[in-house]
């Protein structure tokens, strides 16, 4: 399965990739620091899931979603944050997300999300 890691807060990718890298199932993690190196990743390669951070700058995590839907339709459009559920409503309906995993993320809450592809 390959992955796309997305978030601008380089902490928070590298707990999200340590994560993942623990996970069963042979995971192959790609990253970008930024909503617009996703995008240039997203027409590079295909994913099988893009787990996208929602407080990002220059666009948010549903923004990119939305961009990832229509460039990689069959990839799992997952939400991380921080925020309450009230943005699921909002992801499901703009991004037609798959999954939605609230901060703290655990590895239960990540393969739990990734176990649905």
């Amino acid at each position: 399965m390959r992955v796309l890691l997305v978030d601008d807060d380089r902490t928070a990718l590298a707990v999200a990739r340590r994560l993942l890298t623990g996970l069963r199932g042979g995971i192959e993690i790609d990253e970008a620091a930024s909503a617009v190196q996703a995008v240039a990743r997203l027409r590079e390669r295909a994913y099988d899931a893009i787990l996208a951070d929602y407080y990002m700058a220059w666009m948010d995590g549903i923004e990119l979603l939305e961009i990832a839907r229509r460039e990689q339709p069959k990839a799992r459009r997952i939400l991380v944050t921080g925020r309450e559920r009230d943005l699921a409503e909002e992801a499901t309906r703009r991004a037609e997300i798959h999954g939605f995993v609230q901060k703290p993320v655990s590895a239960e809450k990540l393969q739990a999300v990734l176990d649905g592809i």
